[in-house]
């Protein structure tokens, strides 16, 4: 559910812990991918350098990769990744990367099988099918396409085989359609294309959408993405509590799962969800310290009168919705402490929040063993 957490703890895994440059070492290429391998980017860049194809997977491989930036990888097929094995690609972002026939970003054979999620294509290159050329079964969840780039057809997916797409949005690039379909299209609901493409009748999706993505840049979280703008039709377009399904995997918008950011969709409980890898906006979260809080009492929190919040010991707090930028915040006490009676004063509760989490609320309590009631209103005395 969570973006930081691996999609396969099992296999073998390589953990980066900097950027590497292909093209610096001794051999041409990387060995060949046969057994269960995982690559956890950590938020890191694998780059090709324009002349190197990053990974190649054989029939017998299984290659999951996560939280991985994969650039400027090139090849005849499959730009930064040629897979005839099974291929897990989860919270990354594959950029600039090209093939000279197809596949910028990942050839997918005849034999093989790709699970993709909360994942950003952008910017590949290819003669067909800029980002994803499938000839075998290729499942696409809550991901997102844009300005990808095909000298000829299917400028995000050129499918000929089986493609199951939920949640995903599509954005054109120069040339070539977002998607061509040759084979089997499964739409499993909530896909948005802004041409006339990549859908196929799937409950909540639609051609023709207004996305107005932003450039891809750092919105938070490992990897650079693209968040839908003012009026994107991306944003809310996923009803709270809506259940997808999408060849065996199952996404619940109710913030038990995380974006590609790592951030939980929906960022403020109850609203609906964005289609797409991340949710819309750039969350922060609200937050600080309790204090003076007596053994075995408990004080409970607002923010913006909601997002309840129970405290039952002196410690750092931090409410579970997000506060976007730009927005206010204001933490008020809704429940005293009663046993033994207390009272909870808030200081630096109020706000803006401006590219920054806050973490300075503090919450001050003291015992209150005198109360007068006068017209209804407590008096500390």
């Amino acid at each position: 559910a969570n973006a930081n957490e691996s999609p396969n703890p099992t296999a073998d895994t390589i953990t980066l812990g900097a950027d590497i440059d292909l093209t610096t070492l001794t051999i041409n290429t990387l060995p060949q991918i046969s057994t269960e391998i995982a690559l956890e980017g950590a938020g890191y860049v694998v780059d090709g350098g324009d002349i190197v194809q990053l990974f190649d997977v054989a029939s017998g491989g299984d290659f999951t990769v996560n939280q991985a930036t994969l650039q400027n990888g090139a090849a005849t097929d499959g730009g930064a990744i040629i897979n005839s094995g099974a291929l897990t690609v989860t919270n990354s972002t594959f950029f600039s990367n090209i093939a000279t026939d197809a596949g910028g970003a990942i050839a997918n054979t005849d034999v093989a099988t790709l699970t993709a999620a909360n994942s950003t294509f952008a910017n590949n290159i290819a003669g067909v099918a800029g980002s994803i050329i499938n000839a075998g079964t290729a499942t696409v969840t809550h991901s997102t396409f844009s300005d990808n780039l095909a000298g000829s057809i299917g400028g995000g997916i050129a499918n000929l085989g089986t493609l199951n797409l939920a949640g995903t949005i599509f954005a054109t690039g120069i040339s070539g359609d977002n998607c061509v379909n040759w084979g089997t299209l499964n739409d499993n609901g909530y896909n948005l294309s802004d041409d006339s493409t990549c859908t196929n009748g799937g409950t909540g999706s639609a051609t023709n959408a207004l996305l107005n993505l932003g450039v891809l840049a750092d919105n938070g979280g490992p990897t650079q993405t693209h968040l839908p703008g003012t009026g994107s039709d991306a944003k809310d377009a996923i009803p709270n509590g809506t259940t997808i399904s999408n060849n065996g995997t199952s996404w619940t918008c109710n913030r038990s799962f995380t974006d590609q950011r790592g951030f939980l969709r929906p960022l403020k409980s109850g609203n609906a969800c964005t289609a797409g890898a991340t949710e819309a906006g750039i969350p922060y979260t609200v937050g600080g310290s309790v204090s003076g809080l007596a053994a075995g009492n408990s004080v409970t929190l607002y923010n913006n009168g909601g997002d309840p919040l129970t405290i039952s010991d002196n410690t750092s707090f931090t409410f579970s919705d997000y506060v976007l930028e730009g927005e206010t915040y204001n933490v008020t006490v809704f429940a005293q402490p009663t046993e033994p009676n207390q009272y909870c004063a808030v200081s630096n509760g109020s706000g803006t929040v401006i590219n920054t989490d806050i973490t300075n609320v503090m919450v001050s309590c003291e015992n209150q063993d005198d109360v007068i009631f006068k017209d209804g209103f407590e008096v500390r005395e």
